[in-house]
């Protein structure tokens, strides 16, 4: 353990030097380009922050957890009830007196920007520039890559500095991909319905016609047929002969 901090107490100081010249320029690039003070304030905290973690992490570097197969049952809790909020008692008006209403003024918090390259967004000069190349070279390094290797905690304290600057993830600092659900089960090929009734018995063919009955070889029906006992008729005899 001790030769593992010797090793890795250059990366720790050059990091500090590193954060710490990025939290002086935001500080004074702030005061020059009259930025909103709540919103440098949130980001010179998270920087503070990221730099305490990773320096507690590489000090005390967490031990593997231990994967028990059976966990005991967690116990059920009962939801929290919340607490019902009552209106104010106002003392009683005067007879003739105009009622008074309070009114609050609620502001939604402002919060730390998520975009990609906010901070440099927020403070552009070239200052914030040189930190962000400085801190992408020392992530390069191979002392870092070898020590984030051991202690995979410290991706997650570095991952927010190269966000704020705009920094591309290298292949040891991005997060571990996520389990895909597992595929729905195929179902089972449901067995063959019985036929119904009707499709069982199916009804008796109609019988063709006597035109589609009569082969061709044959003469038709009709011209077979014996004639008529009806006398002709003289205003439309069947033949006409104009010879």
């Amino acid at each position: 353990m001790t030769g593992e901090n010797n090793n890795s107490a250059p990366l720790t100081d050059r990091l500090t030097v590193i954060l710490t010249l990025l939290r002086h320029f935001i500080a004074e690039q702030s005061h020059r380009q009259r930025a909103n003070p709540i919103v440098v304030r949130l980001f010179w905290n998270r920087v503070g922050f990221c730099l305490k973690r990773f320096c507690a992490l590489v000090a005390n570097p967490p031990k593997p957890r231990r994967t028990s197969l059976h966990r005991p049952p967690s116990p059920i809790r009962k939801p929290r009830t919340p607490k019902p909020i009552l209106p104010k008692k106002l003392p009683p008006q005067a007879h003739g007196q105009p009622s008074i209403i309070i009114q609050t003024n609620v502001q939604t918090p402002i919060t730390l920007p998520r975009g990609r390259g906010a901070l440099l967004r927020l403070l552009p000069s070239y200052q914030m520039r040189g930190v962000a190349s400085q801190l992408r070279h020392l992530l390069d390094d191979a002392a870092m890559i070898a020590l984030i290797s051991d202690i995979p905690q410290l991706s997650q304290a570095l991952r927010p500095l190269c966000h704020m600057l705009a920094i591309a993830l290298p292949p040891h600092l991005r997060p571990p991909p996520r389990p895909h659900p597992p595929h729905p089960k195929p179902r089972s090929k449901s067995r063959a319905k019985p036929r119904s009734k009707s499709r069982a018995n199916p009804p008796a063919k109609r019988p063709k016609s006597a035109w589609a009955a009569a082969p061709s070889n044959q003469p038709s029906p009709l011209s077979s047929a014996p004639p008529s006992q009806h006398p002709p008729n003289l205003l439309y005899p069947d033949s006409l002969n104009f010879a």
